[in-house]
């Protein structure tokens, strides 16, 4: 038999959302994660610097966000990290040179 990529489906019997995912999807999905992980952490800043209070557990959400982009930092492009560095200034970003 062929070895078939197949297409699975994630849905939690009470949800009404369903996950789909296919192992050739990786790539995209990466970038989907560091695009959405840099707007999310560029709103938070934007939301802090306004001086609005949070009313979510903003400083656990906002460390676990750092973190992640510090993983993901050496597959970000130029001007996503030159966008964390210029607003994002209480962190230490990695100094990895750009792509």
């Amino acid at each position: 038999m062929a070895n078939k990529t197949m297409t699975k489906r994630i849905t939690p019997r009470h949800l009404r959302v369903g996950f789909y995912w296919n192992p050739k999807n990786l790539g995209t999905s990466m970038a989907n994660l560091m695009r959405a992980a840099t707007l999310l952490r560029l709103e938070i800043q934007a939301v802090t610097d306004s001086g609005v209070p949070r009313t979510d557990s903003g400083a656990d959400q906002s460390d676990a966000l750092d973190r992640l982009l510090e993983v993901l930092w050496p597959a970000f492009g130029p001007s996503a990290r030159q966008s964390l560095r210029e607003r994002v200034t209480a962190v230490t970003w990695p100094s990895t040179p750009d792509p």
